[in-house]
């Protein structure tokens, strides 16, 4: 008996009209239905000979293309499931409602008229079996699909997801490299606001592209052959203001190809990624620009560090550690290496004869020429060992330190060997230890080459 009653309930709960012949236009009689939402579903016999249709007056067709394109009875119908031929057609009709809207997108047909013309047009005859399914109100069509939400009689999908049951699947073209035949591709305008939309093809394709809010029929939509989609930033924002008016429509411009090749991206960007990557770059390039400054700041500090502390590497700055300026050395170095003739030095020395080259300019010495003896017993012409001195406090030949400490510390040894030798005569034939301050090389010999390190021997 529980059988027998469920297979009842389920039998009462909807109704079943047979219409053998469906050639012109063919009404249903709603005399019969009270019910406020009603959900009307057409089978054909064959491959959708015949289209479901509501309109708010008894039209007047000859064909389906002056349903598609009505103007004067307000006519709704399901024209994807008609172009590409599935199983069924399903509208939903709801009564009382305030005002007459057609929601293209939903097959909701919201009438405030008592007796909408509910009918079947056919060019050829057909046999259709039409269910009629009576609804509680906020219900949807049917079911939806992809984990989409019923809510006010329309179905809420999911990101990607699009029509009356949310049946049909799209990819962000945005994710893509290249573009197939059979499938959908979307741009979701929510991103795009107030902001033109191109894309670049890498050749001329075959393809369309509609929004959905104003047509959302795939087989309907204008088919071009170009190389780029463009959508102007009032197209954008027309298809958004016309998506508000019906609930759960989510705001995409769809995207199909019509040939066999693949159809590949050269670019695709909007107004907006083109800012970001402008403000992108920028913000990379003076962060790149302030690094290098640091790294220079750096280095620069670090060399200065290095060259204050590493006396080989600046001698001027050894003059100013020893507080001599360049002047004043050159007036302390007249003083402490006298210059004198050359004339002067080879009747003091003669054995100095055999070496009349000056070391540094390697010319020859003259008679009447002034020169300057190092306390290291080395001659050179006064204005080479000055020039010389300014750059470098060592002697050119043997390297020994020239600088004033040095020299006074000589001046004050060769004082004390004179003194010593003039209370102890013997100790002018014994040999006086070299100093390693000064004079590092042995003494003059007659077998020395010319530029060689050499020590002038007095004959005190």
């Amino acid at each position: 008996m529980m059988i027998l009653f469920f297979i009842y309930q389920f039998v009462s709960c909807y109704e079943e009209i047979v219409i053998q012949n469906t050639k012109g236009l063919k009404q249903l009689d709603m005399e019969s239905l009270k019910d406020e939402t009603i959900v009307f579903e057409a089978k054909s016999s064959q491959y959708q000979v015949s289209i479901l249709l509501i309109c708010d007056q008894v039209p007047s067709f000859q064909e389906f293309e002056q349903i598609f394109n009505d103007e004067n009875f307000g006519c709704i119908s399901d024209w994807n499931a008609f172009d590409y031929s599935e199983s069924s057609q399903k509208l939903m009709l709801i009564r009382n409602s305030t005002q007459n809207i057609n929601s293209y997108s939903q097959n909701v047909k919201y009438t405030n008229s008592k007796s909408p013309y509910v009918g079947i047009f056919s060019q050829k005859y057909d046999l259709v079996t039409i269910y009629i399914y009576p609804k509680q109100s906020n219900d949807c069509i049917m079911n939806c699909k992809n984990k989409g939400e019923c809510k006010q009689n329309s179905c809420f999908c999911q990101q990607g997801y699009f029509g009356y049951d949310c049946k049909y699947q799209g990819s962000n073209i945005f994710d893509e490299e290249y573009l197939i035949k059979l499938n959908y591709y979307y741009v979701d305008l929510e991103s795009l606001k107030d902001s033109n939309f191109s894309i670049q093809f890498k050749k001329q394709g075959r393809f369309s592209y509609q929004c959905l809010s104003i047509n959302p029929y795939f087989r309907k939509a204008n088919i071009i052959d170009r190389d780029i989609i463009e959508i102007s930033k009032e197209e954008i924002n027309n298809c958004l203001q016309q998506g508000q008016q019906q609930l759960g429509l989510a705001k995409y411009y769809v995207i199909q190809i019509y040939q066999e090749e693949f159809l590949y991206i050269s670019r695709q960007e909007s107004e907006n990624t083109n800012d970001y990557k402008t403000i992108l770059i920028s913000i990379l390039s003076t962060c790149l620009t302030i690094l290098c400054c640091i790294i220079f700041c750096v280095f620069r500090c670090y060399r200065s560090k290095r060259t204050i502390t590493n006396p080989n590497q600046n001698r001027i700055l050894i003059n100013l550690q020893t507080k001599i300026t360049n002047n004043d050395f050159n007036q302390e170095l007249a003083i402490l290496i006298p210059s004198i003739e050359y004339s002067a030095i080879l009747k003091k020395h003669p054995q100095i004869r055999n070496f009349n080259e000056c070391a540094i300019c390697l010319d020859n010495f003259r008679q009447e020429q002034l020169v300057r003896v190092t306390y290291c017993q080395h001659v050179f012409h006064y204005k080479c060992l000055d020039a010389w001195m300014k750059k470098n406090l060592n002697c050119p030949i043997c390297r020994s330190a020239q600088d004033r400490q040095t020299i006074k510390l000589q001046e004050k040894l060769q004082t004390a060997i004179s003194q010593n030798t003039e209370f102890n005569p013997e100790a002018t034939s014994q040999k006086l230890p070299v100093s390693r301050v000064y004079g590092e090389t042995p003494m003059l010999t007659n077998h020395r080459s010319v530029g060689s390190s050499k020590l002038i021997q007095s004959n005190i």
